[in-house]
């Protein structure tokens, strides 16, 4: 038998059970206009009962004459009727492609199905998207599926998360919503408002323009993934007369940092311009104040990093970072290096300045050097790394409380009502969260 072309699929076998065609239709989705029609309602209910009592040809002459007044729930039943009691494959696809664009939610799915099993990825997607939207659970499930596994279309984790967010949390009927769909609906809303609320410091000390200059970029690599950024300035101990003869740069548009403030914050990077091998006296007598956070562990587990700047390339950006890294570790600190693979530093064609331990460029009094583009690049990309770590610990810590979680209800399950496993869909979204903390990221964890 010859198909049409819009839909050519795997072969439709008629049902076993040719009486089973208000059974088809059980928790069929109604949603066209045409049901608020009382005359074609009442043909297409008057049809209803013919085929409960199993009278299937007067039950498909009153859906006929209800689909002439275009009733969207009557094509989808003689869709069925042609699928299941008298088989005509083309006839069937023909009433799902009526009923769907009238817009019965049930027959646009069924459309979906049809694209999707011939390969025609770009209509099923359109087709699941307005079952979506109109509330199909199932479309929405099928849509999750879909940019998850990439089949298809481009793979978007993100789109998927939405779909499966969409299908946990989506009340429907209220006869079939499940405990575990409304814990997938807290996991990924949980999990997203916990992303995207990550708030990272940029600290800094300068009298010269060079080390703010690196922190903006250093701000642009941040922001870049998703996360909060605030940029603070340590004060300047030098007296007026100091400060001016060695030409200092107030930047009056920064606020001063307290030593409370770093409670706040789940990362910190510091930009340190290097005096005589070592950091500057305002921010070693800043790190030392810190000291009455190490009693309540206030910064423990918090990442941090540094970039730095200084009057030469071989003026102690190692015993800098040593003397800073003994006041991170013992707060407990966690430090994020440079990655050199994607730093650029193995470059040999241009000179760079930097380290493992964090960017770098070459300052003097007088602003004569700007830091070159490489180095910009650097410190740009040393952000969107921080940020990638930092979101990706979160999201594991996140995926691994859930997962406990999930686990410790199984004893509990006759009095939640949730059966201990965790469902395809909380799989699923749990995964898409993590993917999404570490996607495009070295550090991926293996599942």
């Amino acid at each position: 038998m010859q198909k049409p072309n819009a839909y050519d699929t795997i072969t439709i076998k008629p049902h076993e059970d040719t009486n089973s065609i208000l059974q088809l239709l059980e928790n069929v989705d109604i949603n066209d206009l045409t049901y608020q029609d009382e005359e074609s309602q009442d043909l297409v209910e008057l049809g209803d009962e013919f085929s409960f009592k199993k009278e299937y040809q007067q039950a498909k002459f009153w859906w006929e004459k209800a689909a002439g007044k275009g009733s969207a729930r009557a094509y989808l039943r003689l869709a069925y009727y042609y699928r299941s009691v008298e088989w005509d494959y083309n006839k069937s696809v023909e009433n799902f492609k009526v009923a769907a664009k009238a817009g019965n939610v049930k027959a646009q799915c069924h459309v979906g199905d049809l694209c999707y099993a011939s390969s025609n990825y770009k209509m099923a997607v359109e087709w699941f998207e307005r079952a979506a939207e109109a509330g199909s659970r199932y479309a929405q499930q099928k849509l999750g599926d879909i940019y998850y596994k990439g089949i298809g279309v481009e793979k978007d984790l993100k789109v998927a998360a939405e779909w499966y967010y969409k299908h946990a949390s989506k009340q429907g009927d209220k006869r079939i919503r499940r405990s575990n769909s409304i814990r997938s609906d807290q996991v990924i809303y949980k999990a997203s408002k916990k992303i995207t609320s990550l708030l990272i410091y940029i600290i800094f000390y300068s009298l010269s323009d060079q080390i703010y200059t690196l922190a903006k970029e250093v701000r642009q690599g941040l922001e870049s993934q998703g996360v909060k950024v605030k940029m603070f300035q340590i004060p300047d101990t030098f007296s007026k007369n100091i400060s001016s003869h060695m030409n200092a740069r107030s930047k009056k548009d920064i606020p001063l940092v307290t030593v409370n403030d770093l409670k706040l914050a789940d990362g910190i990077i510091w930009g340190v311009p290097i005096r005589f091998g070592s950091m500057p006296v305002q921010i070693k007598a800043f790190l030392d104040d810190t000291s009455r956070l190490w009693k309540s562990k206030s910064l423990a587990g918090k990442f941090t990093g540094m970039f730095f700047s200084n009057t030469n390339q071989h003026d102690g950006q190692e015993t800098t970072a040593f003397t800073a890294l003994a006041n991170f570790y013992r707060h407990g600190m966690l430090y994020v290096p440079l990655i050199l693979a994607d730093s650029g530093l193995h470059d040999k064609l241009e000179a760079l300045s930097g380290s493992i331990y964090g960017p770098r460029t070459i300052e003097n009094d007088q602003n004569a050097h700007e830091p070159t583009r490489e180095e910009l690049k650097i410190a740009r990309q040393h952000g969107e790394t921080f940020a990638k770590v930092v979101k990706t610990y979160h999201w594991g810590a996140y995926y691994e409380k859930e997962i406990s979680s999930l686990g410790a209800q199984e004893n509990n399950s006759k009095v939640s009502g949730h059966n201990g496993r965790i469902s395809d869909t909380e799989r699923k979204v749990l995964l898409s969260a993590l993917e999404l903390g570490s996607s495009n990221f070295s550090f991926n964890f293996n599942m």
